[in-house]
């Protein structure tokens, strides 16, 4: 009986003793982490924070990002200026460089030497931190789609072009010719104007791939455009040309691009 007391006693003593351990021992957080640049102290914590609280995920995401607002240590504004003053002392020191070592020899061409390597040095550190250590932002849903309206615009315009033969005109013709005929079968059974569906999302699909937000509204709007003049254009005489068989062939089929 007394061995299990004495056990009991020193279980609570051990016990006792790992409380005390855990209670001043502070774990790095994500505030003091972001905080102090990747290094914080294992024992502060933020200030107006209690000391057993974390941050929550959208608050140190905000702490990060504030540190790139303009006035901020890691602001776009002071990276340009830096940099400027980077190309400012590279551009003196090289200068200084040579004009010393064109005099008599001196050893003075030396220190703007060790500058401009220091120069280099920190611009190369930044350049190819950011264009070889970042992350690509690439959104796989739209790139698939993108790859998808290019090979459909690509196989829709090929074909067309393969079913209309000579039919098939780059520029506008403004008069019919004894070998022209109105072409309605294969692809032009479902499209009226297959040559101009497929180039129309082809153009999309290429921007899509690209990435490029502003071009791919840019390229919408300008194919848009040339291609609801073109079809306006081109049906006007093709009903001149063939008739009431165009006016039925036009209902039945469809341009497939919107609202043209």
């Amino acid at each position: 009986m007394a061995t299990a007391h004495t056990n009991g006693a020193l279980n609570g003593v051990a016990h006792h003793e790992i409380d005390e351990t855990d209670s001043t021992t502070t774990r790095r957080r994500p505030w003091e982490i972001l905080e102090n640049g990747g290094i914080a102290p294992l024992n502060q914590s933020s200030p107006g924070r209690p000391q057993n609280s974390s941050p929550t995920v959208d608050e140190a995401l905000n702490t990060f990002e504030s540190q790139y607002y303009p006035s901020k240590p890691k602001s776009l504004s002071g990276i340009a200026v830096r940099s400027l003053l980077v190309g400012i002392v590279l551009t003196v020191s090289v200068q200084s460089t040579i004009y010393l070592l064109s005099l008599a020899p001196s050893l003075l061409w030396r220190i703007p030497f060790f500058i401009s390597s220091l120069a280099i040095f920190h611009f190369l550190e930044f350049w190819v931190t950011a264009a070889y250590n970042t992350p690509a932002v690439v959104h796989l849903p739209i790139l698939l789609l993108g790859f998808l309206l290019i090979l459909l615009g690509q196989t829709i315009r090929t074909m067309a072009m393969m079913e209309a033969g000579t039919n098939f005109n780059h520029i506008v013709q403004y008069t019919k010719a004894r070998t022209h005929s109105l072409v309605t079968s294969g692809i032009y059974g479902y499209l009226r104007h297959p040559s101009y569906f497929g180039f129309f999302w082809w153009g999309l699909g290429t921007q899509m791939v690209l990435g490029n937000p502003i071009c791919f509204v840019g390229y919408t709007v300008a194919l848009w455009r040339f291609f609801n003049r073109r079809i306006k254009g081109e049906e006007a005489l093709l009903v001149k040309f063939f008739g009431d068989e165009y006016v039925d062939y036009r209902q039945r089929t469809v341009v497939g691009i919107p609202f043209a």
